[in-house]
């Protein structure tokens, strides 16, 4: 009823935001946008719904105890409003009679933007996060999901062999792994931002918080829950499917999946924060990881790609995490010919066994910027666009500003 009530006035809870906390904010914000102050405008709206709540009865005794009544409640009422809005002169009084003892304190706090520090404002930020984010993160719905696309992958990719044809198999796992996580991720950082974007500005103007205490913690705490489904699928998938035995390569492997996330990730949280509309980066993230995908080397070969649009590759991040993925996998592997169906890679049963450097010359992958450049710019671009992100939160809102206390 009380979130009811207040929403019809024009002071609808936030999603995800705790009413009583909400309500208590209400009540001792000073104004609402430079306005009317809100204490004012519930006070008004409170007597405009008096008539409604106490309709007027023409029998004196019905009267009398309705103005009786009215009078308490907005007794009461007045009382509590004086008592919230005069919490911060007491406890200012508070500390001025105890100058001598504590000045220095006292001089830090009024000095200070936001009541409480920036870590324990990250602390708390992190606890919000996490409870929200485990919420919606472990029901049936996302776990079914990623449940039935692992069980797909492997069994389509089942115990692959060591044959020459194998190779455009590992070669499909390998893009389709690094695409379908970067995909997932991307789209689940994208709805983060907006979705909250009327609690940040409620908090933001009531001066709760810095907006990097925010921004770290939301980023950085719910990663290890958005992590626990890729590592889900990478220990099943990779044994399942047959992929090199040896296992710092499936050690490797996690990681490159991992930096993809994180890349991934932090586009989208970029993106968001850019234009804070969901329809909008919905259609920006759609063009760039489609243009990821184009010029990453799976679907068109790269000596192919015409040089005005080859630029494209060095500035995405599929192509880095594919890169990555093939490196690790094809490195010092061996695969024996099959002649009753010679492929590209033994150039008609003439290089035989087939070698890594067979597989990446009929690509025409570049193998030789080797693994660490194709990694070490994977965790570049994660770490530009997340601070880019947050750069975008920070200085292109500025609508609402944290209120010197």
């Amino acid at each position: 009823k009380a979130v009811e009530y207040f929403a019809s006035i024009g002071f609808e809870c936030p999603y995800g935001y705790n009413p009583s906390d909400y309500f208590l904010q209400l009540l001792t914000e000073e104004d609402l946008n430079g306005g009317v102050p809100i204490k004012s405008r519930l006070k008004e709206e409170w007597k405009k719904r008096q008539d409604v709540l106490f309709p007027r009865n023409h029998e004196s005794d019905g009267v009398n105890r309705q103005k009786s009544l009215k009078d308490k409640v907005l007794e009461k009422s007045d009382q509590i409003l004086k008592k919230l809005s005069n919490a911060k002169s007491s406890s200012q009084n508070v500390l001025d009679e105890n100058n001598g003892k504590s000045h220095k304190l006292s001089a830090l706090f009024h000095d200070s933007k936001y009541p409480v520090s920036w870590w324990r404002q990250f602390v708390v930020l992190s606890e919000r996060a996490f409870r929200q984010k485990r919420g919606d993160h472990f029901k049936w719905i996302p776990f079914s999901q990623y449940f039935v696309v692992t069980m797909l992958v492997s069994i389509v990719w089942f115990q692959m062999n060591d044959l020459e044809s194998s190779i455009n198999d590992r070669i499909g796992l390998l893009f389709f792994a690094g695409v379908f996580w970067g995909f997932s991720s991307m789209f689940s950082a994208l709805f983060t931002l907006p979705s909250e974007r009327g609690v940040i500005a409620k908090d933001r103007a009531s001066g709760s918080y810095a907006m990097s205490a925010y921004y770290l913690a939301k980023t950085t705490v719910e990663l290890p829950i958005d992590l626990v489904y890729p590592l889900f699928f990478c220990i099943v998938v990779y044994w399942m499917t047959g992929l090199s035995s040896t296992f710092y390569k499936f050690i490797v492997f996690i990681i490159v999946i991992i930096a993809d996330v994180l890349a991934a990730q932090s586009l989208g949280y970029f993106v968001s924060a850019l234009v804070m509309d969901v329809k909008k980066a919905q259609v920006i993230l759609t063009c760039l990881i489609l243009g990821s995908m184009l010029v990453s080397g799976y679907y068109v070969n790269n000596n192919n790609i015409p040089d005005w649009v080859g630029w494209l590759r060095y500035v995405s991040f599929v192509q880095y995490a594919f890169m990555s993925l093939i490196l690790n996998e094809f490195n010092g592997e061996l695969f024996e010919c099959d002649a009753k169906n010679p492929t590209i890679y033994s150039n008609g049963s003439t290089i035989c066994p087939v070698n890594d450097i067979a597989v990446y010359t009929a690509r025409g992958f570049n193998y030789q910027l080797g693994f660490g450049f194709y990694f070490g710019m994977l965790v570049l671009v994660s770490c530009v666009f997340r601070l880019a992100g947050y750069l975008a939160l920070r200085f292109l809102h500025t609508s609402h500003k944290a209120k010197i206390r």
